[in-house]
């Protein structure tokens, strides 16, 4: 009487394994990349806001330390620095993404709708509810 050992998977169960960790690898590559991209946009959006909101902290701060000032009616952001950003008189600090270029319309101490920040070739747009919405 003749013993065998038989140990291990024959090539056929091997491939068996193979096509079906590939099926699995084919179906979420892009339910990760969209994940991916989705959090890239919610990050450039909450930069975009941070910025209105840092001028709008500077504004606010300008006119508690000296009441009798009033802000500029209406200013756009210039000389944007890693670090800066001007609007009119005030310049405001920021840590983060800087996108380029920025076009921000403040009135009366407020971003207005309509400003835009482009991150890239995304540009987000200032809605009238004060979120920010891809629009290119």
């Amino acid at each position: 009487m003749k013993i065998t050992n038989k140990k291990g998977f024959t090539l056929i169960e091997l491939l068996a394994v193979i096509v079906i960790l590939a099926v699995i690898a084919l179906i979420a590559t892009p339910i990760i990349m969209n994940v991916i991209n989705d959090a890239k946009e919610g990050a450039e959006k909450d930069s975009a806001y941070g910025i209105a909101k840092a001028l709008e902290t500077e504004i606010a701060q300008t006119m508690a330390l000296n009441p009798t000032s009033t802000p500029e009616s209406t200013c756009k952001v210039s000389n944007i620095t890693s670090t800066t950003i001007t609007c009119g008189t005030l310049s405001a600090s920021y840590k983060g993404s800087m996108p380029t270029p920025i076009d921000f319309t403040f009135e009366n101490g407020a971003a207005q709708a309509g400003s835009t920040v482009t991150f890239g070739t995304k540009v987000y747009t200032l809605q009238d509810d004060g979120e920010f919405k891809k629009t290119a």
